[in-house]
């Protein structure tokens, strides 16, 4: 195995160029903070993201997550395993918390936000606002897990393709999902069945629903041509103004 890693980063290093942009992702599992580092290049005109490293950032007691922590991973880790300087990087891709504004002005380049981050950050302010139509969506089962998403009272299993979609607040497509089954199947549910009469949202609420589907789908495409490899800057300033036209709130 360090035969082959020996050779990915020869491979690497024979790519990266004079000058290159570091993407940064890091995230905690149980005690450990993880850090992967991308350069961002490009090969023959096509824009290209590798993997540079993914390690814990945190070596001893007495390392922190600190700007000047992430400075002196970089500082080190791009010359031994790629035999590049820090100072050829350009820019700095990452969500623009205090560490990452600290980070980018001492490597003195620009910091570019991550616009996915950015959406994520305003839809799930969105969200917060109809948090109670989703609490009401929610409820649409009783304590014995008979579920109603199916139009009849049965038991589903969590394998089966009817189990009820349950929206989760750090993955807010699963509101698109969640939304989008329930009125699916909403011609089916029986209005004039006590169980569920009670917990069924009026129609005022279903035709904000429908509205609110809508809006999410719209935010669904955007985020996923974020993911695009041909994206550029102005791109996604003229989806998210795009966005704030038909949502200004």
């Amino acid at each position: 195995m360090d035969g082959v890693m020996l050779a990915v980063e020869r491979s690497i290093a024979s790519e990266l160029p004079a000058r290159f942009g570091i993407m940064l992702d890091g995230w905690t599992h149980a005690s450990e903070h993880y850090v992967a580092v991308f350069a961002c290049y490009k090969v023959n005109n096509c824009a290209k993201t590798t993997l540079l490293s993914m390690t814990p950032l945190l070596d001893s007691l007495e390392d922190d997550l600190s700007a000047q922590r992430h400075l002196d991973f970089l500082a080190t880790m791009l010359p031994r395993d790629y035999g590049v300087q820090l100072g050829q990087c350009r820019f700095l891709v990452d969500d623009k918390c205090a560490v990452n504004q600290r980070l980018a002005t001492l490597i003195e380049v620009l910091l570019v936000g991550c616009a996915s981050h950015r959406l994520n950050f305003a839809v799930q302010a969105d969200m917060a606002a109809v948090q109670a139509l989703m609490v009401k969506l929610r409820t649409l089962k009783d304590k014995k897990f008979v579920y109603i998403w199916c139009g009849i009272n049965c038991k589903i299993s969590f394998e089966d393709k009817l189990r009820p979609v349950i929206r989760q607040d750090t993955r807010w497509s699963l509101t698109f999902s969640m939304v989008d089954r329930y009125l699916c199947l909403l011609e089916f549910l029986d209005v004039e069945d006590d169980d569920v009469l009670d917990l069924l949202p009026s129609p005022a609420v279903n035709k904000r629903l429908r509205l609110l589907l809508q809006e999410i789908r719209d935010i669904k495409s955007v985020t996923k041509a974020l993911q695009g490899s041909d994206v550029d800057l102005l791109d996604v300033r003229e989806w998210f103004d795009d966005l704030i036209t038909a949502k200004p709130q």
